[in-house]
């Protein structure tokens, strides 16, 4: 094999590995959606990324099993440090989940059942 042929089989295998990985996150974020139950997560740290974003690390628990995890956003949100949102996971595999930035959950939703919610509380 030359070296021209091992640099396009290099690329190609580069580029099915991207395909798969992002048809791998495509289908975690589908079942999210239609199976996803939810739990409440406090955010660990939250900060600007390489790749032009940011990125929030957060923890939340799930059946007595405790995660860490983190998400890249595209904006900016001031001062979410420390604070705790809503979360949605899937129930099957809890460590694919995603923080619902949008939905800040007051103290009353701090004790969360240890299976989570099957739609979120209002």
């Amino acid at each position: 094999m030359t070296n021209k042929q091992k640099k396009v089989a290099f690329i190609v295998v580069l580029v099915l590995a991207y395909a798969v990985y992002m048809l791998y996150c495509e289908v975690t974020s589908s079942r999210i959606e239609k199976h996803g139950r939810f739990t409440v997560g406090i955010v660990t740290d939250f900060g600007m990324n390489f790749r032009n974003g940011y990125t929030v690390n957060y923890e939340y628990t799930v059946s007595g099993i405790h995660y860490k995890e983190s998400l890249l956003v595209s904006e900016d949100y001031d001062n979410i440090v420390k604070h705790r949102f809503f979360i949605k996971f899937d129930p099957e595999q809890p460590k694919h989940s995603k923080i619902l930035l949008d939905k800040p959950a007051s103290s009353k939703f701090w004790n969360v059942p240890s299976d989570g919610w099957i739609k979120m509380p209002e």
